[in-house]
């Protein structure tokens, strides 16, 4: 169900906040020769999630928030709308999948240009996002209309989440934290929920995959969230702000020496374990809250 030989995406390499990681690493992966616990360790290395939900959008809008590039204030996307919160145990990791479905509201010009560059590429299923926190906010014009000058909702014309809030009066501005992860999914595990009309469901089984990298470095989204609440704040739209405990895995980078000596020593201790059972064990070793703490060997 997972194509372990996929690489970092070239896309995302070539824009500004790709090309490092949360500390400032190079995000070049460089694959083990030897398959025998290829499944699990990589030259990167690190404990592994375990994904069981995916979180359907809009192509535009999940483009905008793993592969960026978008042409105004800020180059990656990392707010959605939602009319009612997030449950607090649904706060990720997600899939994020692409609906095949155009648009369901009007774009701004930013949007039609940045749909026209994105519209003959595929989105590739090895992007995962956590709900970094939920803010209940006023539902009204000038809302958005200063979100879209801002940069923080420039895709879409402020006329088109006034018309999915409909009558609302509050509402939520949901933001996610989004990273690469290693493999890339099959898309026949979406089959489950790819009917529905949730947009979030259940994979027809869990999988797991190692972290990456975020897409936006940990400094760039810190700014970014705190000037987005900033504003909500400053002109009074914000009515609560809903945190979430979200765990993700420590992502440690080896010498290849320590890779090779650890790759042995596990595969004399687990071998009568499944690849499931292997992965289990490893993403338990140790959990960080929220951002990816690396430690970093260089060579």
């Amino acid at each position: 169900m997972i194509n372990t030989g996929a690489v970092f995406t070239q896309d995302l390499l070539a824009s500004e906040s790709g090309k490092v990681r949360g500390d400032g690493c190079s995000n070049e992966l460089n694959e083990f020769a030897n398959p025998m616990l290829g499944e699990i360790v990589r030259k990167w290395g690190g404990f592994t999630l375990e994904i069981q939900f995916a979180l359907r959008d809009e192509k535009i809008n999940v483009f905008a928030m793993s592969y960026g590039k978008i042409p105004f204030k800020h180059s990656h996307q990392i707010i959605l709308c939602k009319k009612s919160p997030i449950p607090e145990n649904r706060t990720g990791p997600f899939l994020l999948y692409a609906k095949r479905s155009g648009p369901d509201y009007r774009l701004s010009e930013i949007g039609v240009n940045y749909l026209n560059i994105i519209s003959s590429k595929n989105f590739s299923l090895n992007f995962i996002a956590y709900v970094d926190c939920q803010l209940k906010v006023r539902i009204i014009p000038e809302l958005f209309k200063k979100l879209y000058e801002e940069g923080f909702f420039s895709i879409w014309h402020p006329e088109a989440p006034c018309k999915y809030f409909d009558v609302l009066k509050e509402g939520y501005l949901v933001i996610f934290r989004v990273y690469q992860i290693r493999d890339i999914i099959s898309d026949q595990l979406l089959e489950k929920g790819r009917g529905g009309r949730n947009y979030y469901f259940n994979l027809s089984q869990s999988v797991f995959s190692p972290v990456v990298a975020p897409v936006i470095k940990d400094t760039d989204f810190d700014r970014l969230k705190a000037e987005l609440v900033s504003l909500l704040k400053i002109n009074g739209w914000l009515l609560e702000v809903v945190d979430s405990n979200y765990e993700i895995p420590i992502v440690k980078k080896y010498s290849e020496q320590d890779l090779i000596k650890e790759e042995k020593e596990a595969y004399i201790r687990n071998k009568n374990l499944s690849l499931s059972e292997l992965a289990t064990k490893i993403k338990t070793k140790g959990i960080h809250r929220r951002q990816i703490i690396v430690e970093s060997k260089q060579y």
